[in-house]
């Protein structure tokens, strides 16, 4: 795992290599229902 510094923007993966446990109840993008609109996986590392 790599660590991010607070408020660093990061880029969402689902590859094998970016594995990492995300928590009870996570579903990857082709097991959730089709968002209606385009998606920017950036998030921000919380504060």
């Amino acid at each position: 795992a790599q660590p991010y510094a607070q408020g660093e923007e990061v880029l969402l993966s689902w590859q094998e290599a970016d594995a990492r446990v995300l928590g009870p109840g996570v579903a990857r993008p082709s097991e959730r229902a089709a968002a209606a609109t385009t998606r920017d996986e950036r998030v921000a590392v919380p504060a």
